[in-house]
């Protein structure tokens, strides 16, 4: 059955890319319409496919790729091969998007750089994702998410003073810069509309990190601060962290001064409210240690659901700390479907994250699982124009590859 009209309807993209943050990219653009095709090598494919592979089917793909893979054909050619390239450039002779991620240097070595393939077809926008950019005193060094989180400062900030810094928990460098390569994507779509050229998007994971200190920026160079972790608490903000209840870790952020008064009178504790140390949001940030201890010795006197219930009924802003188990099932994840079911052709149905951006009129949508190495090789040639005797003969060369099976 068709699907409802979608944003990116009609919208061709080639994706070269592999672990986070190109394939995460295709994988947004792929839930608004748009037609993507993951290219890989059947011998040098995305590394992901072998990451936390299933327990009872382990030369399955793994659930890392499942992830951030939706949505997708895959075609399988060798590009080390003049022709495997020459598949490459005639593919992106008609595409309208072309992402990849790898470093520095490697996609112009191949002939698919930006310019060699922009002669061909002008109106592309072709994105490339690096750690450091593509040019600078880091263009060839090495990156990955951690790696990127350690340098581009959010790790320093992780964790709690005194203590080793922590990584955050989500792949964040990664994902930022895949959002970020969506917003610079659908920017310069929105520029060819207006003056019919294409354009390089280009896309580093350390200028995303920074990008997420912005509201640190301008007081560090006035201050030098912050300059150590605040464990579960904001530099900028107190109370605005973890407190221990009797049955667990709750959080209670004040983000402005009326919360703060709020809480005190609920406590039944109003004379923090004109207490010197207090008394607005950042003298609280610099004694936000006995701050913190006045506080958390009242709320270890009730489970975090009462304290849950007084606080919403004053509208202040808190919530448990919720395990992935809680917050995948839980009632308002469901109410937002953001967690939804496809079947793989090999390990049978599996969840994957849903659709964030929920559009009233094209809603995105999953409409295909990860798909297996391969798994669309010969109807992707067939589609721009290349014959049955043409695809056989690349099959035969093991130029093009039609596995169906995993990484």
């Amino acid at each position: 059955m068709a699907h409802p009209p979608q944003p990116l309807d009609n919208l061709r993209v080639i994706e070269l890319g592999h672990w986070g943050a190109a394939p995460f990219c295709a994988s947004q653009l792929a839930d608004m319409g748009a037609e993507v095709i993951k290219i890989e090598g059947p011998e040098h494919f995305d590394e992901a496919r072998k990451i936390s592979r299933p327990l009872e089917n382990p030369e399955a793909d793994g659930y890392y790729f499942m992830g951030v893979n939706r949505n997708k054909r895959s075609l399988c050619v060798d590009l080390k091969t003049a022709e495997g390239v020459a598949v490459m450039r005639d593919l992106l002779k008609s595409a309208d998007i072309f992402i990849e991620n790898y470093r520095p240097g490697v996609v112009d070595a191949l002939g698919i750089g930006y310019e060699d393939i922009a002669r061909i077809n002008p109106r592309l926008i072709y994105c490339s994702i690096s750690a450091f950019g593509q040019s600078g005193p880091l263009v060839n060094k090495p990156g990955m998410d951690i790696v990127v989180q350690a340098m581009g400062g959010v790790m320093s900030l992780t964790g709690e003073a005194g203590r080793p810094p922590v990584r955050v928990g989500s792949s964040m460098a990664d994902w930022t810069a895949g959002w970020m390569s969506c917003v610079g994507i659908l920017g310069a779509l929105h520029a060819r509309e207006r003056f019919g050229f294409g354009q390089k998007v280009d896309i580093a994971l350390l200028d995303g990190q920074v990008s997420l200190l912005s509201n640190y920026v301008p007081g560090f160079f006035k201050t030098g601060e912050p300059n150590q972790p605040f464990g579960s608490g904001h530099p900028q903000f107190a109370p605005y962290e973890a407190f221990t209840a009797s049955d667990g870790f709750m959080i209670v952020a004040c983000l402005t001064q009326g919360f703060w008064c709020s809480l005190c009178r609920m406590l039944g504790r109003e004379e923090l409210i004109t207490d010197a140390r207090f008394v607005d949001n950042d003298i609280r940030t610099r004694h936000r240690e006995i701050l913190h201890e006045l506080l958390e010795a009242d709320f270890k006197q009730k489970p975090r659901a009462e304290w849950a219930a007084m606080m919403e009924a004053l509208d202040i802003p808190c919530a448990p700390i919720h395990r992935l188990e809680e917050v995948l099932n839980s009632e308002q994840i469901a109410h937002n479907r953001m967690v939804q079911s496809v079947v793989h052709p090999v390990v049978g149905e599996i969840k994957v994250a849903g659709v964030p951006i929920h559009l009233s009129k094209t809603p995105g949508s999953i409409r295909r699982p990860p798909p297996l190495l391969g798994q669309h090789s010969r109807e992707v040639l067939a589609e721009i124009g290349y014959d049955g005797a043409r695809i056989d003969a690349l099959l035969h060369s093991g130029v093009v590859t039609e596995s169906g099976k995993a990484g």
